[in-house]
């Protein structure tokens, strides 16, 4: 409503909902990148295919019965699909985890900079956005999510200095 006008008003509930969705896009992502590793991307075309099918039957049965809401849920339904069915093929071919201490930390994190957040007066979505970085990344190191070293290690001035040329 901020940028569009008051006639996408509604549309921050969709965004709210849409928002769950990328917890599926994101596994699905980070696995679909280790399914091609694997050499198994063929397999997954069988996967691909029946979420779409599946999609596509979900959105043409659930936008006339539930508008935007709907296609939101099939949305979320679509993406946690393909992120189960790429580490499905991921597991099976190599065993492979994700560090689930991690991602609970990570987790604990996200919570806590999402309440503080909450804590805070409304502001413009920017410097909401640079805060929360700011307070995630504190409390990730709080919690143990990242190291010191592992910073240091990312940083700039320490891969140029890595760099063979």
């Amino acid at each position: 409503a901020f940028i569009a006008g008051s006639e996408f008003a509604d549309s921050g509930i969709i965004l709210r909902l849409l928002a769950w969705a990328l917890i599926g896009v994101f596994f699905g992502t980070l696995y679909g990148h280790a399914v091609v590793a694997v050499n198994k991307q063929k397999l997954m075309l069988f996967g691909y295919a029946a979420t779409a099918v599946l999609s596509v039957a979900g959105y043409l049965w659930m936008i006339p019965r539930f508008g935007m809401t709907g296609a939101a849920f099939v949305t979320i339904f679509s993406e946690s699909l393909i992120a189960i069915l790429t580490f499905s093929i991921v597991w099976r071919e190599i065993r492979m985890r994700l560090p689930f201490v991690i991602l609970l930390k990570a987790s604990a994190a996200a919570i806590m900079m999402a309440y503080a957040l909450k804590m805070l007066p409304a502001m413009p979505v920017l410097a909401a956005m640079a805060i929360g970085a700011v307070i995630y990344a504190i409390l990730l190191l709080a919690v143990g999510g990242i190291s010191v070293q592992t910073i240091r290690e990312l940083m700039p001035s320490r891969l140029a200095a890595h760099k063979k040329i």
